[in-house]
């Protein structure tokens, strides 16, 4: 078995501590915030769902009211969306929209898909 020279012992320590500092912060910076996200993310479905559900007329929503609604993104919050069986379309106005399947079921879709 060959032994360390000094100089291999020293680079070690040295790639080792430069790596374990510069690495270490980041990924427990990382694991935090996933596990931050994976707390709340049943709460914010359940946002989600209550929302939609209670939702006046043909129960589309548009996905800014949604999104500020549970404090994410737009793109957080469609992958939030389609979780709970929801399903996107479009308003009127051109603008996007969510309605749960259970109120806007892909059966009856017309050919404008248009709330």
């Amino acid at each position: 078995m060959a032994e360390f020279s000094f100089w291999q012992a020293l680079l070690t320590f040295g790639f080792g501590s430069f790596f374990g500092t510069l690495l270490g912060p980041i990924l427990l910076d990382e694991y935090r915030s996933l596990r931050r996200r994976l707390g709340w993310k049943n709460p914010r479905k359940d946002l989600l769902r209550r929302r939609l559900q209670s939702a006046s007329g043909e129960g589309w929503v548009g996905i800014d009211k949604l999104s500020r609604l549970i404090g994410t993104d737009e793109d957080e919050c469609r992958s939030l969306l389609i979780e709970i069986d929801a399903r996107g379309g479009t308003l009127k106005s051109g603008a996007e929209a969510w309605a749960l399947i259970t109120r806007q079921p892909l059966a009856e879709t017309k050919e404008s898909d248009t709330a």
